[in-house]
């Protein structure tokens, strides 16, 4: 035990588990059949980098923060929803080369 930098591991990001529901016999279980299935799932654009700008009102996903100015010597902070935010200080650019479809793209 005992004190020192004992780091938290950063986990690689991993898309959460599909359940597909199947119905299947005790025979096929019995015998281990091998059963195919297909689904229809997003993914990251490859180039998804690319298209990524840095934008300080970005507070989150989906939040942008800004001031604005009410009077001389007064200010206020004001929350937006945003989509384009896609995490702190990150911001996607739309109509970018490298990801037409957007963000996301459906795979098979």
């Amino acid at each position: 035990g005992g004190f020192g930098g004992g780091g938290r591991r950063q986990r690689e990001q991993s898309t959460p588990n599909v359940d597909v529901p199947l119905r299947v016999s005790m025979k096929q279980l019995y015998l281990g059949d091998v059963i195919e299935v297909e689904y229809v799932r997003q993914t990251l654009c490859v180039n998804w980098q690319e298209c990524m700008r840095n934008n300080q009102e970005c507070q989150g996903p989906g939040v942008k923060v800004r001031m604005q100015q009410i009077a001389p010597g007064f200010v206020q902070q004001v929350q937006q929803r945003d989509e384009r935010c896609v995490a702190q200080g990150k911001m996607w650019r739309s109509n970018c080369r490298e990801c037409p479809d957007g963000q996301t793209a459906t795979e098979k």
